[in-house]
């Protein structure tokens, strides 16, 4: 294997594994409500599609992230079945981009305690600036919710 064919292998590797972090830390800045983290991993002009619902500005995306942190003291994303392909640039003004599909499983507690299962198909598109990967397109779909408890037992848990 010649020493050029081993630095693009390299290359390809950590670039797959800073597409997999990215999609990892967009997780981890919804559980931990952190809105920078959360609004810092997006491409300046990005589209972010919620059951249909599309938004294309960071101010309004802010909000409706922070409305949902008021609905939901508490979500667990879990983060799996992960596809990337890593698409180079070329003519025709292709810039190099990421194509990242996944599943995600999340628990959320509610304000008054209750406990539901949300599963969301996420479809995104990753752009590479200034050596970082950020999301240019998101995309979810979700299923449910899904009460984990019997609501109108009298004795059930709340967290």
């Amino acid at each position: 294997m010649s020493k050029t064919n081993l630095t693009e292998r390299a290359a390809r590797l950590a670039d797959l594994d800073a597409v997999n972090q990215a999609l990892i830390q967009h997780c981890r800045s919804l559980d931990a409500q952190d809105l920078d983290a959360f609004l810092e991993q997006f491409d300046e002009t990005f589209s972010y599609s919620y059951n249909g619902f599309v938004l294309t500005d960071r101010n309004k995306l802010g909000k409706a992230a922070s409305r949902q942190w008021q609905v939901l003291r508490k979500t667990t994303h879990l983060l799996g079945n992960v596809t990337v392909d890593l698409v180079p640039g070329g003519d025709a003004g292709r810039e190099e981009h990421a194509v990242a599909i996944s599943d995600c499983l999340a628990l959320t507690v509610s304000a008054d305690g209750d406990m539901e299962l949300v599963t969301a198909a996420y479809r995104d598109r990753l752009v590479k600036r200034d050596g970082g990967w950020r999301f240019a397109e998101r995309v979810i779909e979700t299923g449910g919710p899904f009460a984990l408890e019997n609501r109108d037992d009298p004795h059930r848990r709340q967290f």
